[in-house]
C-alpha cells in the first residue's frame, strides 16, 4: 500500500510538472519539426512547430518520427501519450520524456524549480548532443534531468528515484540517452 501512494505522489508531482511545460503550439498534432544544422543546445524552440505526434513504445523500442531510442533493460513503458512517455522500472523509479518550447538552458533550471529543488550540472550528452543537466529534488525524492535542443524543440528527460537509488536512475537516464537517435 505504501508503494501505491509513493507511486501516486511521484505521478502527480511529475504530471504537474509537465503541464507547466507542455508546448504552446498553432500546428496540427503531428510533430513537423524540420532539422537544422545551425540549432545549439540553448536555441529557443519555434512555437509554431507542434511535437505532438503520439509517441510509439513497442517492447524495447521507443520512438516516433523525429527520434528512437531503446528501452533500458529492466524499465518498461507504462504510459506514452502526445509528448510524453513515462518508463518504469519494478522499484517504482520513473523517467519521463517530453518536449517543450522553453530552451535547454531555462527547462533545466527556471522551468524545474516552479515545483522542485534545482541544483545546475556539468553539461552531459544526449543521443550525440550536448544536453544541460541538473540535480532536482521533489518533495523528498532525488532526480536528475537533462535538457536537449533538437528537431526543433527542447526535450526534458527527468529521473526520479522512488525505490531504488538516485545513482541507478542517473545509470538508466545515461543508457536512455546513448541508445537515443535523433531521426532527422
Amino acid at each position: 500500500m505504501v508503494a501505491v501512494g509513493l507511486i501516486a505522489v511521484i505521478g502527480i508531482g511529475v504530471l504537474v510538472w509537465s503541464m507547466t511545460l507542455t508546448p504552446k503550439t498553432t500546428a496540427a498534432a503531428i510533430w513537423t519539426a524540420a532539422p537544422s544544422s545551425t540549432q545549439t543546445t540553448n536555441a529557443t524552440p519555434t512555437p509554431q512547430k507542434s511535437p505532438t505526434q503520439l509517441v510509439n513504445c513497442s517492447g524495447s523500442i521507443a520512438g516516433t518520427t523525429a527520434w528512437r531510442a531503446t528501452v533500458p533493460a529492466g524499465w518498461s513503458c507504462q504510459y506514452e501519450a502526445g509528448v510524453e512517455i513515462y518508463l518504469v522500472d519494478d522499484l517504482s523509479d520513473t523517467i519521463v520524456v517530453k518536449a517543450t518550447n522553453s530552451s535547454a538552458a531555462v527547462a533545466c533550471t527556471t522551468d524545474l524549480a516552479r515545483d522542485s529543488t534545482v541544483k545546475p550540472l556539468p553539461d552531459s550528452t544526449w543521443g550525440g548532443k550536448v544536453a544541460k543537466a541538473s540535480d532536482i529534488t521533489y518533495r523528498s525524492f532525488e532526480g536528475q534531468a537533462r535538457c536537449v535542443f533538437a528537431a526543433g524543440f527542447t526535450y526534458v528527460m527527468v529521473g526520479i528515484a522512488a525505490g531504488g537509488t538516485i545513482d541507478q536512475v542517473v545509470t538508466t537516464e545515461t543508457v536512455l540517452a546513448q541508445s537515443w537517435h535523433w531521426q532527422f
